[in-house]
């Protein structure tokens, strides 16, 4: 009998060192900087075309400016030309060439005036004077010149991005009727994006800072972990869901590799611990030959026990909304602040108290903060869309669009994470961007502990 107690007790000692090192090895699980993933040479060329004498175009100067902001994030080399002619265009063209052509991923972006002419794309230079469509080979400049360059450099992959599907200023004077940019085959290892389908022409959006296609671009291609095909068709889905399906991206793809604008965050996966000691000890058995630890049975739940795990939600009744999941009390009204900047949201959170958004539970300022991305996906059921909440719950004014989260993105120091109420999506975003606002109370005199929030997550406030 001694003999067993003493074997049983240097096995307790091994399992609890065993514990021990696991957890440790647990905490100091680290996750990578991506700049570490991402070391591939990046080259773009950007070009905004918008001072045209004939049909001048609002956005493309925005939209180059822009796309060249976030592809230098990014980790590209840009060149960006905006309002050049055709000459100043060629000679961006073959510089870029120049660059691809020592390796990497390649990368042209055209906003402006583009047509198509014969089956054969064009893009527009600010001073090209075109009367008629024999004028567009000498006065414009042929997209198959980008694509040449890109098949003689030989370089791992390359983007083309065509934000220039306006309609042709010169139509008048043509006698083909064909609209847009005509359908080219990508060239192997070459994805060709265009802003809207073959033939059909896209909105220059007059009314914003950039066009369409270029503001939902700019938003997916800085959310982490998205292949740059998922990036295009969440850019796809979006932009049909804005324009009531009047204007739908499309793609022409030979890829053969996978690219991504910001890599997954790759992270050490702990070895998962035992729950108890018991169960601990029962890994260290064959069930079938031991009978030292007996199984305990389950108990089946009870009606009253089903019902309430069917009762997530619980709303309050004085404007906010208890997940009984995490413990978290929201705001009910998902909507009240509309969009702010990141540094506005927090203090939008901040300063919220009895009296506005519909709160009558007498909170005062500081009773509120903005959640954290992992409290806001603890919200989020993924087989559902638009929105990406459960069935059950009982919130209002939920957006189909990105929310702000209090947790700041290490790759970007002018970045932080959201959450997309649309589908679920999560990944960051710049600081300067308006998006939507959800507050959840930070638990003072509320009867909820704070040891019941979601943890691990960094919040700056």
């Amino acid at each position: 009998m001694k003999r067993t107690i003493s074997i049983y007790f240097v096995m307790l000692c091994l399992i609890g060192v065993t514990v021990a090192v696991t957890v440790s090895a647990s905490e100091r699980a680290v996750v990578r900087n991506k700049t570490e993933v991402n070391k591939e040479r990046r080259v773009a060329l950007v070009i905004g075309n918008g001072g045209y004498q004939v049909s001048p175009l609002n956005n493309p100067v925005n939209d180059a400016r822009a796309m060249s902001s976030t592809l230098t994030k990014l980790g590209f080399q840009v060149m960006e030309k905006v309002d050049v002619s055709e000459k100043e265009m060629k000679q961006a063209i073959d510089a870029f060439g120049d660059r691809i052509g020592q390796g990497g991923v390649g990368l042209f972006y055209f906003a402006g005036h583009g047509m198509q002419v014969n089956g054969e794309n064009y893009l527009i230079p600010v001073n090209a004077r075109i009367t008629s469509e024999q004028d567009v080979e000498y006065e414009a400049v042929r997209l198959g010149r980008v694509l040449a360059k890109m098949a003689a450099a030989g370089n791992r992959l390359n983007l083309v991005i065509l934000d220039g599907c306006r309609d042709n200023p010169f139509k008048r004077s043509f006698r083909s009727a064909a609209k847009g940019l005509a359908l080219v085959d990508a060239p192997s290892g070459t994805l060709i994006a265009y802003a809207t389908s073959p033939n059909k022409t896209a909105s220059d959006g007059p009314d914003q800072e950039n066009g369409l296609y270029t503001e939902k671009l700019l938003k997916y291609m800085q959310m982490p972990g998205l292949k740059v095909e998922d990036v295009f068709k969440r850019v796809r889905q979006e932009v049909q869901n804005v324009s009531g399906k009047d204007q739908t991206p499309w793609e022409a793809s030979s890829l053969v590799g996978d690219f991504y604008f910001v890599p997954p965050d790759p992270i050490e996966t702990p070895t998962p611990v035992p729950d108890t000691l018991e169960a601990a000890i029962a890994g260290m058995f064959d069930p079938s030959t031991t009978t030292n630890v007996p199984a305990k049975s389950t108990p089946r739940p009870g009606k009253e026990q089903a019902n309430q795990e069917n009762m997530r939600f619980i709303n309050n009744g004085n404007g906010t909304v208890t997940d009984r999941k995490t413990g978290l009390i929201w705001l009910k009204n998902a909507n009240c602040f509309g969009s702010e900047k990141w540094a506005a949201s927090l203090d939008s959170a901040k300063t919220l108290a009895g009296g506005r958004c519909g709160l009558t539970d007498g909170s005062v300022a500081g009773d509120w903060r903005l959640p954290s991305k992992d409290e806001l996906l603890s919200l989020i059921d993924t087989g559902r869309k638009n929105p990406a909440l459960p069935a059950d719950h009982l919130f209002f004014g939920v957006q189909s669009g990105s929310y702000w989260s209090s947790t700041t993105y290490t790759y970007y120091s002018d970045g932080a994470w959201i959450v997309d109420m649309y589908d679920g999506g999560v990944g960051s975003y710049d600081k300067a961007y308006n998006l939507y606002v959800w507050p959840v109370s930070v638990g003072n005199n509320r009867r909820v502990d704070r040891s019941t929030f979601i943890g691990g997550t960094e919040i700056n406030q």
